[in-house]
């Protein structure tokens, strides 16, 4: 279970980092 959780904190901080870099969400 852990594992699973672990595994959406990476997606989500990656993506958070996308838009920080000025990335559109639609190219995600």
């Amino acid at each position: 279970m852990k594992h699973r959780v672990h595994v959406r904190m990476l997606r989500h901080s990656f993506a958070t980092y996308l838009l920080e870099q000025g990335t559109d969400l639609r190219t995600i």
